[in-house]
């Protein structure tokens, strides 16, 4: 990877030579990499959660309280999906299998939240399909076809489970697993185009990955298989090089959305009102003398993350 990284870098260097002086250059990305401590915890243990919440027994990686744990498991022959699929409790009925969801041509029948699908209407709240941050929908009347939970109790049941929610540790370390959780609405009905189609958000402890959580009420999930190393995180950044940029600026922190608005202003256009995003660049550099522009003595690098 520190090959690929060299040759990457090396390759930028050699385009910058063949750049005219009078040109900006922007390298981006929206967002980063790190090591992965979420894509688990949201794919596959907090619908089981929910599953052994609602129902009182496990459905998948039943584990048990207080045993040591073996190693961690990286290395299987097949498949993450029937690794997971594999470590089904012997009393678990309702789920649909994984081979059985790409049969019917299921987009994410390899993400075990997805497979809890068809319990969802006999619950009162279930984990949506998601990789980062854990997502749970309220099976709200009125709102879901088979919904089960009256608005009066929206509010108390949401308390509810971020309460037990938060009990959640890390079996390999006995920290808490969850950071914080995020309510996504005001009112349960709200309907704007916006809204996320969760209504709680679990945004996980993201010191170190684990293979399984204990919990004193639901007991252990897992330890399962380990599902890639490595993973998106929300921080990117965003390198410009060009007249009238000063050597070290650092911007403070924007949005992946600002980059639009950025390049355009670079490029001497006015991001248009409708844009979400603002320009990082002050637009005065597009009204620097020309000559300045042209001169080698101001060209300079910057550096700004972008969320």
């Amino acid at each position: 990877m520190r090959e690929v990284f060299q040759a990457i870098d090396q390759e930028i260097g050699n385009m910058l030579t063949h750049i005219a002086d009078d040109t900006y250059t922007v390298i981006f990305s929206g967002h980063g990499m790190q090591a992965n401590a979420l894509d688990v915890p949201s794919m596959m243990m907090l619908s089981e959660f929910m599953h052994r919440w609602h129902f009182g027994e496990p459905a998948l990686a039943p584990g048990q309280l207080n045993q040591p744990l073996p190693e961690p498991e990286t290395n299987y022959s097949q498949h993450w999906k029937h690794e997971i699929w594999n470590r089904r409790a012997a009393t678990a009925t309702g789920l649909d299998s994984p081979t059985e969801q790409q049969a019917n041509g299921a987009p994410l029948s390899w993400m075990p939240a997805n497979w809890y699908k068809p319990l969802w209407p006999q619950m009162r709240a279930f984990a949506l399909p998601s990789y980062s941050e854990g997502q749970i929908r309220i099976n709200l009347k009125g709102r879901e076809a088979r919904g089960l939970v009256d608005i009066g109790e929206y509010d108390a049941l949401c308390q509810a489970l971020c309460e037990q929610l938060e009990q959640l540790t890390n079996a390999r370390t006995g920290k808490p697993m969850v950071r914080k959780i995020s309510r996504t609405r005001q009112h349960p009905l709200e309907s704007s185009p916006n809204a996320a189609p969760a209504d709680l958000l679990v945004h996980w402890d993201e010191s170190g990955p684990t293979d399984a959580v204990d919990h004193p009420l639901i007991g252990r999930i897992g330890p399962v298989p380990y599902f890639r190393t490595g993973g998106h995180r929300s921080h990117g950044f965003l390198m410009t090089k060009g007249p009238g940029i000063e050597a070290g600026t650092r911007l403070a922190e924007g949005k992946a959305t600002d980059i639009p608005a950025t390049i355009l202003t670079l490029m001497g256009i006015s991001p248009p009102s409708y844009f979400d995003g603002r320009s990082l660049i002050k637009s005065t550099l597009q009204t620097s003398d020309q000559s300045a522009r042209r001169s080698p003595a101001k060209e300079k690098e910057l550096s700004v993350h972008a969320s």
